[in-house]
């Protein structure tokens, strides 16, 4: 079971644009404590207490274990493969290379959010990431998922 999204911007205008894209999916939790994410990321970004990208770090880890654990953090990742593994299903996902994955638990700890994106949170002002469009060009992005039971 899976599915394919495909974006497709086009400059239809007479000036070039900035802009960014995501997708922004949540996924059931049935017991977070025994939840893996695996990706493959070069930098983890540092944010304010307004949750403002502000620095980076450097990042190594192979996979995220879910228990107890908090996020709503972004990455730059370095491979296109982020795969969610919980008790009951494995979720596969291809995202575009070199591109960003944002992580959220919400309090409650009953999903999580894998978000794909061209660019981090106020890529506007800090650069991370955003595209611009030249008249008439165009920008093609896919993300594939898979779905496995377990």
């Amino acid at each position: 079971m899976g599915m394919h999204l495909s974006y497709v911007v086009r400059n239809t205008g007479k000036l070039s644009f900035p802009f960014g894209m995501g997708w922004h999916p949540y996924f059931a939790l049935e017991n977070p404590n025994t939840a893996t994410i695996h990706f493959q990321a070069d930098k983890e970004y540092k944010v304010d207490h307004n949750l403002i990208p502000n620095g980076t770090v450097d990042y190594k880890k192979p996979f995220i274990s879910l228990a107890n654990t908090q996020l709503d953090t972004a990455y730059k990742l370095t491979s296109s493969k982020v795969i969610l593994d919980t008790e009951t299903y494995r979720l596969k996902m291809t995202v575009p290379y070199q591109n960003f994955l944002q992580l959220f638990i919400p309090s409650d700890r009953q999903s999580i959010a894998v978000e794909p994106m061209t660019c981090i949170a106020n890529a506007f002002n800090n650069g991370n990431g955003v595209k611009t469009l030249a008249v008439g060009a165009s920008f093609h992005w896919e993300v594939h998922v898979a779905l496995e039971k377990k």
